[in-house]
């Protein structure tokens, strides 16, 4: 299992998120200063704010000001 840090939460970002906590890895969800929103909304319910599916439960979300620690022995 590799530690995937994916930075940026938006559509495609948050899209990739998918397919790689699905193949087993640790996922890590960075949000810009743009998405502050988003990862908000994510941590309460477990999906992004536009998409109609739940994230795969393990993701773990980290807001701008917290992405040393969402790097921190990141794989990719």
């Amino acid at each position: 299992m590799a530690i995937v840090t994916i930075i940026g939460a938006g559509m495609m970002g948050s899209a990739l998120a998918y397919p790689a906590r699905e193949n087993g890895n640790e996922v890590r969800l960075v949000g810009t200063p743009l998405d502050r929103e988003i990862i908000d909304v994510c941590r309460a319910t477990g999906r992004h704010p536009k998409f109609t599916k739940d994230f795969p439960a393990g993701i773990k979300y980290y807001q701008i000001e917290d992405m040393q620690a969402a790097i921190e022995g990141a794989d990719m």
